[in-house]
């Protein structure tokens, strides 16, 4: 058994606290939203809007200037009503993600796919408008070209990142006072696999994800390496207790693709963990690294590290922000990888349920009605109620109004026959 010997940096439990009460939102001379006086994985400026790798200022409509609806578990009304919604009954609720499937994709086929993770305290939406990886998959050719999901983290947005150390983790920490997230995502990842009627193909399947989701792709790659080829991982790091993991790993070679800014404290945590993963694939890999000029105006020197399947590029000046350069590179690195056995390691696919909102028409079929669940999240609705949640705009900023009145939340249910009442 090989041991991954990674320490949690206690900054790393600002990410996965679930909060549900409304503190001020401040842009610290770090460069970083805090949450009151807890720092999050969120980049800012003192302008309250972040550059982007062309030097453009960010004035889109989900800048300071604009509002946009809060998601919640089983809702994202940013996210394009072309990109169809799935949602399955798990142990703690409904969960649910959106597919894209590109125009490319022909009938009789089957396609990679890629399981895009949204950053902590987001939304699947935000992933989808600014990962890359929606445009990547629109703008290849067909033989090039693959399918993409955007799950919704639970909680606030957030994932167990974890996994099934997250008991041994929450024991390492409990001496700061903090209530750690957890969450049986990797369950629910898995039945995503299992249940999505996309035409996939199974020996084909990676994950990426920016931040905490860069941190629960990797997590579920190190314990569901069975199902997925590799996993890119953007501004992030693989979680582990400090006493060294209790994971037997599969053994199973895999693919790993980590990229993020010299400037940013939560890809520094991966630093060391480049060995961790050659030594994981054991393949007697010799290591190279070569220098960068990605394409864009600004920040387009990185170093490129490689060995084997494994690779981590820095790129110099970067932040802890997304970047959608980084989906065809790690692409390149990913795509030819494949893992066989996925069907016969695939759970049950999960019950299909039928999100709506209550007191709308049209959301179910004939001799159906929608049913709110008790105490699910956005039950108690109208002026004041429910939870509104900061959204997290282009390269994860946060809008810091904090005196805007909580919009009414819609009340989401599920659609249930008439015969079932």
């Amino acid at each position: 058994m090989y041991f991954l010997r990674l320490l949690v940096a206690a900054a790393f439990i600002t990410t996965v606290i679930a909060k549900e009460t409304e503190t001020e939102w401040t842009c610290g001379e770090d460069g970083f939203w805090y949450e009151g006086s807890t720092k999050t994985t969120y980049a800012c400026d003192e302008d309250d809007a972040k550059d982007d790798y062309s030097g453009d200022k960010d004035d889109s409509s989900s800048s300071s200037d604009g509002k946009d609806s809060a998601c919640i578990d089983t809702s994202d009304p940013n996210m394009p009503a072309t990109f169809p919604q799935t949602c399955v009954s798990t142990s703690i609720g409904d969960r649910c993600w959106y597919t894209y499937t590109p125009p490319q994709v022909v009938s009789g086929s089957t396609y990679p796919l890629v399981v895009d993770l949204h950053g902590g305290g987001g939304c699947a939406s935000d992933s989808a408008a600014w990962s890359g990886w929606q445009k990547l998959s629109e703008g290849n050719d067909e033989d090039d070209t693959f399918i993409v999901i955007w799950p919704q983290g639970s909680g606030g947005g957030n994932w167990g990142v974890g996994g099934s150390e997250w008991s041994v983790i929450n024991a390492e920490t409990s001496s700061t006072g903090k209530d750690t997230f957890d969450a049986p995502d990797l369950e629910f990842l898995a039945e995503i696999v299992a249940s999505t009627d996309a035409p996939v193909d199974l020996e084909r399947i990676y994950f990426t994800g920016f931040s905490m989701g860069c941190m629960m792709s990797l997590r579920f790659l190190l314990e569901r390496s069975d199902l997925i080829a590799g996993a890119h991982c953007h501004g992030g790091y693989l979680v582990s207790p400090e006493s060294g993991t209790s994971i037997t790993p599969s053994n199973l070679p895999v693919g790993v693709y980590m990229t993020g800014g010299d400037a940013d404290d939560w890809f520094a945590m991966s630093e060391d963990q480049f060995d961790v993963w050659t030594n994981f694939n054991n393949d007697g890999c010799v290591e190279s690294t070569t220098s960068v000029t990605l394409s864009g105006s600004e920040l387009t020197d990185a170093t490129l590290k490689t060995c084997g399947n494994v690779d981590r590029m820095v790129v110099a000046g970067m932040t802890h922000v997304l970047d959608e350069r980084m989906a065809s590179l790690a692409w390149e690195a990913l795509k030819g990888l494949s893992r066989t056995g996925v069907a016969d390691a695939l759970p049950e696919a999960g019950e299909v349920v039928v999100p709506c909102v209550v007191g709308e028409e049209g959301g179910c079929g004939e001799g159906e009605v929608c049913v709110g669940a008790q105490g699910d999240e956005g039950e108690e609705g109208g002026e004041g109620g429910g939870k509104r949640r900061r959204r997290r705009r282009l390269f994860g900023n946060f809008d810091k109004d904090t005196t805007t009145a909580p919009e009414p939340t819609p009340i989401i249910g599920k659609c249930v026959h008439t015969l079932e009442l």
